[in-house]
């Protein structure tokens, strides 16, 4: 949960990634507040602790793979994180194509359903598996 990621700036962190996280997955959603440029008001200390557990000497040992999730620009996230090498991969879950979009509700609501959005309503994850919900 998302008041729970900045614990990541305890020290304890570490030894609880040492110990029970090896070879792991991490998935840390609403990562913003740890993931923020440290020059801002960010906790260094988690970036830090990030930096450790997936890069260098410590991140070799653990062979750790960290999945962020964040709702915030690129332009603020630390420079550190972002250097080669570290951010290995990343996706902008936008608007789909109409395709995607009509092959995403087929899987959700069935083979005969059908793009049920608003004009204005973007073909995004959010407003598709929310197809159904009424907004008043």
């Amino acid at each position: 949960p998302p008041h729970l990621a900045n614990s990541i700036a305890s020290p304890a962190f570490i030894t609880f990634v040492r110990d029970k996280l090896r070879s792991c997955v991490l998935v840390i959603e609403d990562a913003e507040e740890i993931l923020k440029d440290r020059e801002g008001n960010a906790d260094a200390t988690a970036v830090s602790n990030l930096l450790n557990i997936s890069d260098g000497i410590l991140g070799k040992a653990l062979n750790i793979l960290i999945i962020a999730t964040f709702n915030m620009e690129k332009q603020f996230i630390d420079k550190a994180l972002l250097r080669k090498g570290r951010l290995v991969c990343e996706y902008n879950f936008g608007e789909l194509t109409y395709d995607k979009a009509n092959s995403l509700v087929k899987k959700l609501y069935g083979e005969n359903a059908i793009l049920n959005l608003q004009k204005d309503e973007p073909r995004t994850l959010g407003n598709i598996f929310n197809m159904e919900v009424i907004q008043h």
